[in-house]
């Protein structure tokens, strides 16, 4: 995955929503553009995502993408991760 697919994803007309899914079996729901930012430079991205009582951010390199799924069911899950 890269900046230009990522791009492309936020400014379709009209959004959809799109699951990330990484390299680590994490998947990281995107309901709107709002909910991401990729800096002018770098290959990082950082996803907002509603966990519990309050949000958190996920920061990942555009390299541990595996794949990007694009439709209503976005979803929230991080097996990979250590913690939540």
């Amino acid at each position: 995955m890269d900046r230009e697919q990522i791009s492309e994803l936020l400014q379709a007309k009209p959004f959809q929503p799109f699951t990330v899914h990484t390299d680590d079996g994490d998947l990281i729901g995107v309901k709107s553009p709002e909910f991401i930012w990729m800096p002018p430079v770098g290959d990082t991205l950082f996803i907002a995502v509603e966990l519990g009582d309050g949000g958190a951010t996920k920061m990942l390199s555009l390299q541990h993408i595996s794949q990007v799924t694009v439709g209503p069911g976005t979803e929230i899950r991080f097996p990979g991760s250590a913690a939540q």
